[in-house]
């Protein structure tokens, strides 16, 4: 199935379920890049990524099929909408990294695949720019706005900007504490 059939494939199911539609084509683009990769290392299969435990529980037969993933796919994420009252961020992070990670963090699990995920999803769906989940760095669309810091007046030593006189170059934020090892993740 090419593309734009996916992509079609998937606003299709999700208006179905009531799912918003640009949630679902966030999840989708991050899950297999639009339908270009369909196998994980770890299990999961298909455009949307389904575990196969998770798919058996929604109904899909053949994990690999589009149309059974996807609609499978949507039924997950409509229960994963239910559960966490339509909090976007926690629906993309449940959606990655399981619910369970998801309540037993309080919020997002702070694991830097899960973090680049949901800002990677959050980006996407608020149209801040293009992330990649799986490699953590902006499209090249997105850097055209940004301004090298040559270009612009250095403060003098001992002072910073202040926050007025800083420039939004879009994204979304999210501060992740040290592991226990010292290792940001």
């Amino acid at each position: 199935m090419d593309s734009q059939s996916l992509r079609d494939l998937v606003q299709a199911e999700a208006r179905s379920a009531g799912i918003d539609e640009k949630l679902a084509l966030a999840i989708l683009d991050q899950e297999s890049t639009s339908g270009v990769n369909l196998n994980s290392p770890r299990g999961a299969r298909g455009p949307m990524m389904l575990m196969p435990q998770t798919a058996a529980q929604h109904g899909v037969k053949d994990i690999c099929n589009p149309v059974e993933n996807v609609r499978g796919s949507m039924l997950f994420l409509k229960d994963l909408v239910v559960q966490f009252q339509g909090n976007m961020m926690l629906v993309a992070a449940a959606y990655n990294a399981g619910s369970e990670r998801v309540y037993q963090a309080k919020g997002v699990p702070a694991n830097s695949e899960t973090v680049r995920y949901v800002a990677a999803v959050t980006n996407q769906y608020y149209g801040l720019g293009n992330f990649s989940a799986r490699r953590g760095k902006r499209g090249p669309e997105a850097s055209r706005n940004v301004k090298e810091a040559s270009e612009g007046e250095t403060p003098p030593a001992g002072k910073s900007r202040s926050a007025r006189d800083q420039q939004w170059i879009g994204g979304s934020v999210l501060y992740v504490a040290p592991d226990d090892e010292g290792e940001s993740k």
